[in-house]
C-alpha cells in the first residue's frame, strides 16, 4: 500500500510539473517584439552583435543596410531552432508557416539600401552564431533562454 501511495504521489508531481512547462495561447500573436540589426559601410559595421531572446516569445528581426555592402545574413543553426512565420523583402511577404529548416540565410543590400524582416518564435534554448562575413569574422550571436 505504501508503494502504491508513493507511486501515485510521484505521478501527481510529474503531471503538475509537466503542466507548468507548457505555454498556452498563440505564440505568434501580434505584437511582435522588435529587434534590429543595422549594417553600415562597406565592412559592414553592425549595430548589435548579441541578441538575448526568450523561448516562446514572438520576434520581428529587421535587418537594414545603408547600401554600403551587399551581404548574406546566415544563421543556419538558429534557423533550425526557431518557428519562422515569414520573411518580408521590399514589402513582399514570403510565408513559411514554420518551414525554417530549409532557410539558412537572406541576402541584404542588393541594389542599395533596404531592409529584410523575419518574424519568428525561438523554440529551443541555446547559443547560435550568425554571420555577415564568416571569413572576416563579421557576425554575432543569438542567445536563447
Amino acid at each position: 500500500m505504501k508503494k502504491l501511495l508513493t507511486g501515485i504521489a510521484a505521478a501527481a508531481l510529474l503531471a503538475t510539473t509537466a503542466a507548468q512547462a507548457q505555454v498556452g495561447g498563440n505564440l505568434a500573436a501580434p505584437p511582435a517584439v522588435n529587434i534590429e540589426l543595422a549594417l553600415t559601410g562597406a565592412g559592414p559595421a553592425l549595430s548589435e552583435t548579441t541578441f538575448n531572446l526568450i523561448t516562446g516569445d514572438y520576434y520581428r528581426l529587421t535587418i537594414t543596410t545603408d547600401g554600403g555592402a551587399e551581404v548574406l545574413f546566415t544563421a543556419p543553426t538558429f534557423m533550425q531552432n526557431i518557428w519562422m512565420n515569414q520573411i518580408v523583402v521590399a514589402g513582399m511577404e514570403i510565408k513559411l508557416f514554420g518551414g525554417a529548416a530549409a532557410v539558412a540565410g537572406v541576402e541584404v543590400g542588393e541594389g542599395g539600401a533596404g531592409n529584410v524582416q523575419i518574424t519568428f518564435v525561438p523554440i529551443r534554448p541555446g547559443t547560435y552564431p550568425f554571420w555577415l562575413d564568416e571569413e572576416a569574422g563579421i557576425g554575432g550571436t543569438f542567445i536563447v533562454e
